[in-house]
């Protein structure tokens, strides 16, 4: 397959995941933010985003396991800590 329809090809399938909501306006942010001195910048957020999240599900987890009133300040903050470490943020 030549590079063009491999190009084709890809900008289909990303036409085709954006129609069907699997990508949103978030995933098109990321793209903007990518360049060619970090090419690969896409693909290491979704990587850090799918290595994070067990850790956060296990967070909500255990203070559901607990049995605890949910406490939405401290949930909030674990989502907030987790979108802060996705991007690489140390100030939160």
């Amino acid at each position: 397959m030549d590079i063009d329809a491999l190009r084709q090809q890809i900008a289909t399938m990303r036409q085709s995941l954006i129609d069907e909501e699997i990508l949103d306006s978030q995933f098109i942010q990321l793209e903007q933010l990518q360049g060619t001195e970090n090419p690969n910048f896409v693909e290491e957020m979704i990587t850090l985003y799918f290595d994070d999240s067990p850790e956060v599900i296990a967070k909500i987890e255990q203070g559901l396991d607990e049995g605890a009133l949910l406490d939405r300040a401290k949930l909030t903050a674990t989502f907030i800590n987790s979108k802060a470490a996705v991007r690489g943020d140390t100030s939160s």
